[in-house]
């Protein structure tokens, strides 16, 4: 029959092993979630350059309009009558 794990067993290889294997364990959990969450920074990071450029795009156009006025600047045409 195998031998089962006791906590307060006298041996010391095993809790020895125990950590070694608790602090694998962490150190890919830890390295892997800090990882996801630089993805999703970095994603975030991504989402407002982008928001910015469209921004300063829109910015740039409503200038670009302001100064060319009503009908591409030229204003309304008037006819020959009176």
């Amino acid at each position: 029959m195998p031998k089962r794990f006791n906590s307060n067993a006298v041996d010391h290889e095993q809790p020895a092993l125990r950590r070694t294997l608790c602090s694998l364990y962490r150190s890919f959990w830890s390295k892997f979630f800090n990882h996801k969450i630089y993805l999703l920074v970095q994603d975030d990071l991504a989402k407002i350059q982008k928001k910015k450029e469209e921004e300063k795009a829109l910015k740039e156009l409503r200038a670009k309009a302001q100064q060319k006025g009503s009908f591409g600047g030229s204003g309304l045409k008037k006819s020959g009558k009176k």
